[in-house]
């Protein structure tokens, strides 16, 4: 579990004094501030949110891969332990991994050996591998002529999954339509060539996703390798980013709670 930590001190002995004694005088005595450190805490979780959704990557190290993770976001929630301390925390397993980094990692034997994996003719091994672009990746990006992607893209045939067959190992395999050119998009961009529109509707309700697929090999040198990633620890520049506003905000309740 991963937290954003922030603990407040002042300069005033009096309000110091006052801080040492919260929970003891209850959040009666300093309703104000009670008030002002369950808006801090929202504040803080807002703040981690923001990063982790992908909306403020400013800090972010430039050599980590990171762009956002609905997960992670969904993770950061609010724990009260008293009226007066507030956790704000993720059991998300992404930021355990971003805060403490992780070596360069050949993706190849895992893959090529995983439950998903096939085996060719020749009897080597390989897999395909989906990788689904969403609607807002693809209106930023764009194709040759300066083509917004996403214009081309949902000009695209609808794929179908027409069901599904046992392999030679005993693995399902779903079975599509029949491939065809109007089908793919036909493009040079690494990350968008040979791109398809899948059918996911159901019922009334009209939708479709857009996927690629790469075939790895353990044959493929130098390919499919994770580069080693830098540490960012998002918690604590949470906690330093948001400790001046915090601060002054809970101190002003304080005060006001104190009659000073």
């Amino acid at each position: 579990m991963t937290q954003a930590r922030v603990e407040l001190s002042v300069n005033e002995d009096a309000l110091q004094e006052a801080i040492n004694k919260f929970d003891l005088l209850g959040n009666e005595v300093f309703p104000h501030t009670a008030r002002a450190i369950e808006v801090s805490a929202s504040f803080i979780q807002r703040t981690w949110v923001n990063i982790a959704q992908g909306n403020d990557l400013s800090k972010k190290p430039e050599e980590l891969s990171f762009n956002g993770s609905i997960d992670y976001a969904n993770s950061i929630q609010i724990r009260t332990i008293t009226p007066f301390n507030k956790m704000v925390f993720s059991d998300s397993p992404i930021g355990k991994r971003l805060a403490e980094g992780s070596p360069e990692y050949d993706m190849k034997p895992a893959l090529v050996n995983g439950p998903k994996s096939r085996q060719a003719i020749d009897g080597h091994r390989y897999n395909i591998v989906p990788f689904q672009k969403t609607i807002s990746q693809l209106k930023r990006m764009k194709v040759e002529g300066g083509q917004n992607a996403y214009a081309i893209a949902k000009t695209l045939t609808r794929q179908k999954i027409i069901g599904f067959k046992i392999d030679s190992e005993g693995k399902r395999r779903l079975v599509y339509q029949r491939w065809t050119k109007a089908k793919k998009l036909d493009t040079k961009h690494r990350f968008l060539a040979g791109m398809v529109r899948m059918e996911t509707s159901a019922g009334k309700a009209q939708s479709s996703v857009y996927l690629t697929f790469r075939t790895v090999t353990l044959a493929q040198t130098g390919k499919w390798i994770r580069k080693a990633q830098p540490a960012w620890n998002i918690p604590q520049e949470v906690a330093d980013q948001a400790m001046p506003r915090v601060k002054e905000f809970v101190e002003q309740a304080l005060k006001r709670d104190l009659g000073i």
